[in-house]
């Protein structure tokens, strides 16, 4: 067996894709995700040995990463038996992901019974790190035409859906992406608007991302009350909203947030 060295792991940032140099990142944490796999590909706790096995690094270079995953309770260690296992930290990553997975396949189901009930066209989106980016769009019995299309990613402060996204979601999370569209200037309006979206549940725009339509957005809520997507509705400026289209919008918003386990 060859344990890889320092230089073989040093490659791990450089590797070509495509005849282009993959964006750069953390080399350790790179390799300490070896380890975090092997544990969560194994049918039971491994040794250090095991471990060191698996991953091809050293048991030394093992026991470095072991003991900050344990502090940062990613890993855990059975003091009787001195195997590793995954940790409480790892188990709630897990639990985050799975209750994001349902409330995105809820909310894709909800998202056709909206556009049936209120007649105009829906989709549901979610966060991403380039923004709000749109997972479904389903046609109403009032078609809308425009550019916007499946995975096209919205704008957090000129969209109905950016607006709701950047209302519930921490700031930490949206204040980079926010600062790059505002290029840091009418903050304080902007934060005037999100507060009213939070007090309202609703967020609602006209012409300001594509001239001649119009959108409103509201939350979709898992069972820890964070934010899971956003579900929106969109028509033309000509045809408008009835006025039974914002009530229909909260209802399936807080429906579907309802079976997430929100209150």
């Amino acid at each position: 067996m060859t344990v890889r060295n320092q230089s073989d792991d040093s490659k791990l940032s450089k590797r070509r894709v495509a005849g282009r140099a993959t964006r750069q990142g953390v080399q350790s944490v790179e390799i300490g995700m070896r380890l975090v796999n092997a544990l969560a590909e194994a049918s039971a706790p491994m040794s250090l040995k095991a471990l060191s096995l698996a991953t091809r690094l050293s048991p030394s270079k093992v026991h470095r990463y072991l003991a900050s995953f344990s502090r940062t309770e990613l890993v855990a260690q059975n003091p009787s038996s001195g195997l590793y296992d995954l940790g409480p930290l790892a188990l709630r990553l897990g639990f985050a992901a799975q209750n994001r997975i349902d409330a995105i396949q809820k909310s894709l189901l909800a998202v056709e019974q909206l556009a049936h009930a209120s007649g105009h066209t829906a989709m549901v989106s979610s966060w991403s790190q380039r923004g709000p980016v749109i997972l479904r769009w389903v046609q109403g019995s009032r078609p809308v035409y425009t550019t916007l299309s499946l995975g096209a990613v919205l704008p957090l402060t000129r969209s109905a859906t950016g607006l709701v996204i950047a209302a519930y979601l921490p700031k930490r999370v949206t204040q980079a992406l926010i600062r790059r569209e505002t290029r840091g200037k009418r903050l304080a309006e902007l934060e005037v608007r999100l507060d009213d979206v939070r007090q309202r549940g609703i967020a609602q725009v006209s012409g300001d991302l594509i001239p001649g339509l119009m959108a409103m957005a509201a939350p979709v809520f898992d069972g820890r009350r964070d934010l899971a997507c956003a579900l929106t509705l969109i028509t033309t400026a000509q045809l408008g909203f009835g006025a039974r289209a914002a009530t229909t919008l909260t209802r399936a918003a807080r429906d579907v947030s309802r079976e997430l386990g929100a209150r």
